[in-house]
């Protein structure tokens, strides 16, 4: 192990996961640009609302595989829970687009699942109940990212790293989350941010 196999392997991390992939895709498939239409949002919910099922699709599993890609394969030598942030941190503040991004909800939960499934699917479940009965993706992330530092006390007696993947994703939301107090959040099926 070296200070150079370790910086290369988090740079290579960050370079890909920054790949706004929901944007490239809605580019080919659709010759429209997700920051322009519906939410602006480049993640999986707009790609979703704005552009389809299978653009919607192709989003969400592309966004998935960048967290647990990196995670899962990390060398023995990094520890899995610094990749993930690294990866997280590059769909957030994408080089490629002004250090713009999504809102990380995907990738998170992608690299949750390569190094803590069960937690993951946890929160997956939360997330899928939310949906189910709010309608509202903001909602349904946040909430499933609250319990998530619960799950992950319960499963693997770790709290610290959980905490800070769910306080990553809060921020990102803040300005949902002002929505949601203002009560003018919109469900999934209208223009919302998430």
């Amino acid at each position: 192990m070296s200070l150079v196999q370790i910086f290369s392997y988090l740079l290579v991390t960050y370079l890909i996961a920054a790949v706004p992939f929901g944007l490239v895709f809605g580019k080919f498939l659709k010759k429209d640009d997700l920051r322009q239409t519906g939410s602006n949002n480049i993640g999986a919910t707009n790609a979703w609302r704005t552009g389809g099922k299978i653009l919607g699709g192709l989003t969400l599993l592309a966004d998935l595989l960048k967290g647990f890609g990196f995670v899962f394969f990390a060398p023995s030598y990094l520890m899995p829970e610094i990749v993930a942030i690294v990866a997280v941190v590059g769909h957030i503040f994408s080089i490629w687009i002004g250090f713009k991004g999504g809102k990380g909800v995907a990738t998170a939960l992608g690299a949750l699942l390569g190094v803590y499934p069960i937690a993951a699917l946890c929160s997956l479940v939360v997330w899928g109940a939310m949906i189910k009965l709010t309608k509202i993706s903001s909602l349904s992330a946040l909430l499933a990212f609250l319990t998530l530092p619960l799950f992950g006390y319960i499963f693997y007696s770790h709290f610290t790293f959980f905490l800070v993947m769910s306080l990553v994703i809060f921020f990102t939301h803040i300005p949902n989350i002002k929505r949601l107090i203002k009560g003018s959040e919109q469900s999934i099926s209208k223009t919302e941010s998430s």
